[in-house]
């Protein structure tokens, strides 16, 4: 089965801030501090750093941080009124301002390299952050936010993507992305589907997942033209399995998708191909040539490695059917191997900052063990240098020497090891 682990929570919020923000930076004055440990606070710290957060804005003295001209009882009672006082003594404990102080040497000398904006490269992916589905998720919090799984999905697979938010879609439409993932929404705008449709008649390819769609009072949109198939109920479907053809299938996820709650029942329209099926024969994923573009529609409902296996097989058939020889490597950010198994490594977030003469890649290891992983960068060209760059120590080529060509970069890749729970960063600077 394709990695039958369970996937981290990755930080939608994070990569919302940075789709709304643009250019600009995101301060972080007023978060409330996670955790008790020195080392739970300084990885939280790292944590936003990774996601998009600015890094520094938490050593800034505000008014509700830093108030000593006043009384200590006011102190006091200003850390009892706002917990996010962060360098306010009696809002937090020694042991936590400790890891602010950690977070602190670790973070200034490289803050050049890691937080100067813009950076790249620049997203080739969407994936659409739908506010209908949001506002009625705020009042019906039962309801499962399944984009969040997608999110996820393909955060820790490491695709080049960018929140899409739905206002700035039907604003200034969906020109910069080659693929937009519409994934598990339910509730969309009506002005989002000739947004949609104009983004598919140019050539741009649409994944959408088992959901059909239906406005903010789940009132059904007419979407069979769109998608190539009529969607039904979903269906009870524990035991099914999907094996993906050879030629779809990542070998950084082998082996099969279980299909462990419900998948969609979908009924093709002519001119409608079905690529996948499961071992029962219904459809699980189908492709339907629109204009100049493909419209995909995936209709297992599963999450975490086996969603991501999903999406993997067809972002590689859209890269085919587009002209590409395999995916192209702006759609990926950088692969990470697992240096035992040559197996995706799990739960490694992974954010990149590309400049002109460097690339910095930020990794956060989501689980409690330690794990010696690859970082393949492909796409570079000429002779580099590679740093470790919390341990500020340069780190040898394949060949033993201090430069790393662009295909020792692209293959085997870095070794490197992330302890548990800890962040990493790499620096790969062009060497003069």
């Amino acid at each position: 089965l394709a990695l039958d682990c369970s996937i981290a929570g990755a930080p939608r919020e994070g990569d919302l801030l940075l789709a709304l923000a643009g250019e600009r930076m995101i301060f972080d004055t007023e978060t409330y501090m996670r955790g008790e440990t020195g080392l739970d606070v300084r990885n939280r710290l790292w944590e936003h750093v990774v996601a998009g957060l600015d890094g520094l804005t938490v050593f800034s003295w505000s008014k509700r941080g830093w108030i000593w001209w006043k009384s200590r009882d006011v102190v006091r009672t200003e850390a009892d009124k706002f917990p996010y006082c962060n360098l306010n003594p009696f809002a937090r404990r020694t042991e936590t301002l400790r890891g602010i102080l950690d977070f602190s040497r670790e973070v200034q000398p490289l803050a050049d390299r890691i937080l100067r904006k813009p950076w790249g490269p620049a997203p080739r992916i969407g994936l659409l952050y739908d506010w209908a589905q949001a506002r009625r998720r705020s009042f019906e919090r039962q309801l499962w936010d399944k984009t969040a799984h997608y999110h996820a999905a393909l955060r820790y697979t490491h695709w080049n993507f960018a929140l899409a938010p739905s206002d700035r879609a039907i604003d200034e439409g969906l020109d910069r992305f080659e693929v937009l993932v519409v994934g598990g929404v339910s509730n969309i705008e009506p002005e989002m589907l000739p947004v949609l449709e104009s983004f598919v008649e140019r050539g741009g390819v649409l994944i959408i997942g088992e959901e059909p769609f239906a406005d903010i009072y789940d009132r059904p949109l007419a979407t069979d033209d769109l998608f190539g198939v009529q969607v039904g109920e979903s269906q009870a479907c524990e035991g099914e399995t999907v094996a993906l053809p050879e030629a779809l299938s990542p070998d950084a996820l082998p082996g099969q998708v279980r299909l462990t709650l419900a998948r969609r029942e979908v009924v093709p329209l002519p001119g409608t191909e079905v690529l996948v099926t499961s071992d029962a024969g219904a459809p699980v994923i189908t492709r339907v040539r629109q204009g100049d573009g493909l419209v995909y529609f995936q209709a297992a409902d599963v999450v975490g490695y086996p969603l991501a296996k999903l999406l993997w097989a067809i972002l590689r058939d859209a890269a085919v059917a587009t002209g590409h020889d395999d995916v192209p490597e702006e759609w990926r950010l950088a692969e990470i191997r697992d240096a035992a198994t040559g197996q995706l490594a799990p739960n490694v977030l992974l954010s990149r900052r590309s400049h002109e003469r460097y690339h910095a890649l930020l990794l956060m290891n989501r689980d409690r063990y330690d794990k010696s992983v690859d970082i393949r960068l492909a796409g570079l060209e000429g002779a580099w240098r590679v740093t470790d760059g919390l341990a500020d120590a340069p780190l040898d080529a394949p060949d033993g020497g201090r430069v790393w060509s662009a295909g020792s970069l692209a293959q085997p890749g870095v070794r490197l090891t992330i302890p548990g729970g800890h962040p990493a960063v790499l620096v790969i600077e062009r060497d003069e």
